[in-house]
């Protein structure tokens, strides 16, 4: 079976192999902007951004999304890229463990549903449910105002990170 005749057979959208080509990546055209619908831009790397995310099951859920080239798979990246991702994605997730001391640090990457490579870096403390199993996502809610808010100037902080257009 080809992937095209697997795409339609497992219900994919038909223009599945464009996306993942690049073809009206909703992340590529939105470029590097400081927030979205989504979350709020705490860290500008080299060829990443990491966006602490407006909903999650916790505090310190962060989407680290690669910057460089469209490319939908770590596996896309040559080898220089992939170092320079990955020592981002790393440096992003140890800054957020120091922040809020999790018992531990997820690492996750689909994009099934957005073929643009990206990372969730996902905090898991002692007291999170179900602890040793992945989040519950149906549980997903929009983090308080004010704790997103401060979480978002302290992580700023932390990464040295100023939105564009703020003076000193």
């Amino acid at each position: 079976m080809t992937g095209e005749s697997r795409a339609q057979s497992n219900s994919w959208p038909s223009d599945w192999f464009d996306r993942k080509a690049g073809r009206d990546c909703p992340l590529c055209a939105r470029g590097r902007t400081d927030a979205d619908e989504y979350g709020v831009r705490i860290f500008a790397g080299e060829c990443s951004d990491a966006y602490l995310q407006r909903e999650a099951i916790q505090p310190g859920y962060v989407v680290v999304v690669w910057r460089g080239r469209h490319v939908a798979e770590p596996t896309d990246l040559n080898p220089q890229e992939s170092s320079l991702y990955w020592a981002e994605v790393l440096l992003v997730a140890r800054q957020l463990a120091r922040h809020y001391n999790p018992a531990q640090t997820n690492y996750e990457i689909h994009g099934n549903t957005v073929p643009h490579l990206h990372t969730h870096v996902q905090m898991r403390y002692l007291n999170d449910s179900p602890p040793g199993k992945p989040l519950p996502w149906a549980n997903k809610r929009q983090l308080p105002h004010h704790q997103f808010e401060n979480d978002v100037r302290q992580l700023r902080t932390i990464f040295g990170y100023r939105p564009q257009g703020v003076a000193d």
